[in-house]
């Protein structure tokens, strides 16, 4: 005997539902691990390389710069890496960053010395760091004040030894040779000469180098500003609101940007997918590859240049070809030669403005208007239409 089956009625079926749901609506929603795009992990290891290879060539200019001398083009980085220390520095850490700089300037000043160069300067930097050390030692506990007023005991003592056996030598003739006056003011020259000389000969140049580059911004940005169209400084983010106003001179011939603007805005909105389009090629900095630019629509050509410029491996005849085969799509009288040429490209729009008219003059544009089955119009104002390729 078969086992009896079990039914439900419906009412009490809807309610079993409608329970099932409001538990189901009670329960907490699943978290999700968000995910983050390999394109983000990319940018974060790019950002930790850069910073490694910042990080070693500031390390590596710092270590050189620690060795240099006034005169040397790195001493400036060298000074301004102990004034960055310093600044960061705690009270009791700058006393004795303050002795290191003072013997910094003395070992500087025996090292010129030894290149006949008497640097008096570097002497009066050795003072003011000692007399500093002084100061910031009050800061100190009492033991470590008076290990900080040793060591400036013993800097001193260093320092008279270098400034003695300097004096000493510095205008001693040596033995047999004979002390002119000329000798004597070459000396004199030798100990008077300016230190840093070289160094401040290379900044000279470079604040020359960025006074010049300033000249671009300052004379190119009101040449540039008077290059722009009348009324068209409106403050917009509306690449095209200029295009309201704007009349274009091209071979001598206006052309008022208004049409082109409403048939834009008529491709972007009525146009959809990628749809490859065919309009004028110009010399380069004019208005040509418009239609391309404001649309994003894939055009035949766009600047030639640009063109052969990104596509350097072929032969600049193909190019050119394209260029020639606008042209006769526009000034061609023989429908089926154009519509060749279009099938060849692709083309599913064709457009036709005053750019067209004017470069591309004659009877060829007049096929367009004829009555076939290889295109017909889908828009028109009073200077531009646009047709679609069957």
């Amino acid at each position: 005997m078969a086992a009896p089956r079990l039914a439900m009625r419906s009412h009490a079926r809807d309610a079993l539902e409608r329970r099932l749901r409001s538990r189901m609506a009670e329960l907490p929603a699943p978290r999700r691990t968000p995910v983050r795009p390999r394109w983000a992990a990319r940018r974060w290891v790019s950002v930790v390389a850069a910073a490694v290879v910042v990080a070693a060539i500031s390390f590596a200019t710092a270590a050189a710069a620690a060795a240099s001398l006034p005169g040397d083009w790195l001493y400036p980085v060298k000074r301004w890496s102990e004034s960055v220390a310093l600044q960061a520095a705690r009270d009791a850490t700058r006393v004795y960053l303050r002795l290191e700089w003072a013997q910094r300037r003395l070992n500087e000043f025996q090292a010129l010395t030894a290149r006949g160069v008497v640097d008096v300067a570097l002497l009066d930097e050795f003072e003011a760091e000692t007399t500093a050390a002084i100061a910031a030692s009050d800061t100190l506990g009492e033991p470590l004040r008076a290990e900080a007023l040793g060591q400036v005991a013993a800097i001193h003592t260093t320092a008279i030894e270098v400034v003695s056996s300097v004096r000493d030598r510095a205008l001693e003739p040596q033995e047999g040779s004979a002390w002119t006056p000329e000798i004597a003011a070459q000396a004199e020259s030798r100990r008077r000469r300016p230190v840093g000389t070289r160094a401040r000969r290379w900044w000279w140049a470079f604040g020359v180098l960025l006074a010049a580059c300033l000249l671009y911004p300052l004379t190119a940005t009101p040449v540039r500003i008077g290059d722009r169209f009348k009324d068209s400084l409106s403050l917009t983010l509306d690449g095209s609101a200029y295009m309201r106003t704007s009349v274009y001179q091209d071979e001598g011939r206006p052309i008022t940007l208004d049409w082109d603007r409403q048939a834009l805005d008529w491709l972007r909105q009525n146009v959809h997918g990628m749809p490859t389009i065919v309009e004028a090629n110009t010399p380069l900095y004019r208005w040509g590859a418009r239609v391309s630019i404001y649309t994003g629509l894939p055009t035949v050509i766009g600047w030639d240049w640009h063109q052969k410029q990104q596509r350097s491996v072929l032969p600049g005849q193909t190019i050119d070809r394209r260029i020639e085969d606008v042209r006769t799509i526009y000034t061609s009288t023989d429908p089926n030669q154009t519509m060749r040429l279009l099938d060849q490209y692709r083309v599913e729009y064709i457009y036709v403005g005053p750019l067209e008219r004017i470069y591309y003059a004659g009877n060829g544009l007049d096929k367009f208007d004829q009555p076939n089955n290889l295109w017909n119009l889908v828009y028109q104002n009073e200077q531009v239409k646009v047709y679609q390729v069957h």
